[in-house]
């Protein structure tokens, strides 16, 4: 069961991957046509991110998973979801627990990954149930309460927030 688990995770890593750099590479225009340098959109984006704004801090992970304006460093995108994580962006915890099934840029821990994964479910992550789910068979039965009582308390802090 678990090399069934891992594949999945796997296509899953290749699915968020393959949308982050769909989302990352966009190059916005200004209203007079000036198209905007990667570098600018670089600079733009980590000065949003260091302000706390959690689509930002999303764009930001994006381009460190994939590389595709800066060099790969998925260490630095597992810091930057965590932070949108934190703030309730469904896209960022879903990424995280790619990140932490995978063992992208942090420690494997499936325990970490479901929570993320069923975390991303609830706020509305399409997609997120299935892997939450898939992952939740990896879990000891006090391992899952445990994750489930911490979904409930992070999902509670992530709602008062906004």
């Amino acid at each position: 069961m678990k090399g069934l688990v891992f594949i999945a995770v796997l296509f899953s890593t290749i699915f968020v991957c393959a949308g982050c750099t769909d989302e990352a590479t966009e190059t916005p225009v200004l209203a007079d046509t000036t198209v905007l340098t990667e570098t600018t959109v670089l600079a733009e984006t980590r000065a949003l991110a260091e302000t706390g704004n959690a689509e930002a801090q999303f764009r930001l992970g994006s381009m460190y998973a994939q590389g595709t304006i800066i060099p790969n460093d998925f260490a630095e995108a597992s810091q930057w979801f965590r932070k949108a994580a934190d703030q309730g962006h469904a896209g960022a915890q879903y990424s995280l627990a790619v990140m932490y099934s995978g063992g992208l840029g942090v420690a494997v821990d499936f325990t970490e990954g479901y929570i993320w994964y069923c975390l991303a479910a609830k706020s509305g992550y399409e997609g997120a149930t299935t892997d939450c789910e898939n992952l939740a068979v990896e879990l000891l039965p006090d391992e899952l309460v445990a994750a489930n009582k911490r979904i409930d308390d992070l999902f509670e802090e992530t709602q008062l927030r906004e």
